[in-house]
């Protein structure tokens, strides 16, 4: 197995005394965005763009990608994103909304452009966009917050270069740069003219073609499942989602998810189909796998409250639904 070895230090050693200046930023990013161009050319999303992945030569100002751990082929227009449970252990500071499954969107390219503002914001103010230590906080915010701009943070930092990196970290992939020739156009401009009334994204256009992010025709369904949602504390509501294969049923469901985010509620689902239809339960175990799943990635404090509450109201078959699951 033959390695290319990257010359220079993980960003995190290179760039260790703190916040960097803003041109040196702005060439940094520059130089990460033709590696990043490269890899998307090639039809791979890295899928954990980081400080701590990005390789800095000092003498030279060479940027290097490592660590292709996480990285997946694109072969369509977006990958699938993981389930809601799989992602629950591993929301990182520099992910993407849509990488943690839980936004009902598929990943793209913008996603590691995503963690490039984040590594740039990090760069900025000498932190990660969403620095709280408890995972299932920083998850929240994540899904609901905008981060604090870093000019904020950091007021030696132009207000152009701020912009540029808040358009990065948008919640929505259609509302971040949408091309690398854009952003690579626009931090050019911001290396020559640094000025005020500076517009990101003003010469940006969509690169690659786009699945629709919307769903058509289904207000009235989700509007029934909204009301049941929000029904008052302690009326507990079922809802059925039923139709033929191919209808859309999975699709409507995760349509839900950027909707129960500001709601500080967790979405899980099961599905039964012709695959699994000699497994006893097999929607409701692969749902309640999913909860037991995202309560592991809790503190302890929270998961030893919550083996005690699924104790008292389980009572002797505890053990049959831990077999289940």
């Amino acid at each position: 197995l033959a390695e290319t070895r990257l010359p220079g230090l993980p960003l995190p050693a290179a760039c260790s005394a703190g916040p960097v200046p803003a041109e040196r930023l702005l060439r940094i990013a520059l130089g990460l965005l033709q590696v990043l161009e490269d890899v998307h050319a090639a039809g791979v999303l890295h899928g954990d763009l980081r400080p701590g992945n990005v390789m800095l030569d000092a003498a030279t100002g060479a940027v290097g990608l490592m660590d292709f751990g996480e990285a997946v082929a694109q072969r369509r227009f977006a990958v699938a994103p993981p389930s809601a449970a799989a992602q629950a252990v591993k929301v990182r500071p520099f992910s993407a909304p849509e990488q943690t499954g839980r936004v009902g969107a598929g990943i793209d390219y913008r996603a590691d452009l995503y963690g490039l503002g984040a590594t740039l914001y990090w760069l900025a103010t000498g932190q990660p966009p969403f620095a709280e230590p408890d995972p299932l906080t920083r998850l929240h915010a994540l899904l609901a917050r905008q981060p604090e701009s870093p000019d904020v943070l950091n007021p030696a930092l132009p207000r152009g270069v701020a912009a540029l990196i808040d358009k990065l970290l948008a919640k929505r992939p259609q509302d971040r740069y949408q091309s690398h020739a854009g952003l690579r156009r626009d931090l050019q401009q911001l290396l020559a003219l640094p000025g005020e009334g500076f517009v990101p994204g003003r010469h940006d256009h969509r690169a690659q073609p786009a699945p629709p992010s919307r769903l058509v025709d289904r207000d009235d369904q989700l509007g029934q499942i909204l009301a049941a949602i929000d029904a008052p504390a302690g009326q507990r509501r079922v809802v059925w989602v039923h139709g033929a294969s191919g209808t859309g049923k999975s699709t409507l469901v995760k349509s839900l998810m950027p909707m129960l985010a500001p709601r500080r509620m967790l979405l899980v689902s099961g599905k039964y189909d012709q695959h699994s239809r000699h497994q006893p339960c097999a929607g409701l175990v692969d749902a309640l796998s999913q909860l037991a799943e995202h309560w592991w990635a809790g503190p302890d404090a929270q998961l030893v409250a919550t083996r005690q509450l699924l104790r008292a109201a389980l009572g002797p078959q505890a053990g049959s639904l831990v077999q289940l699951v």
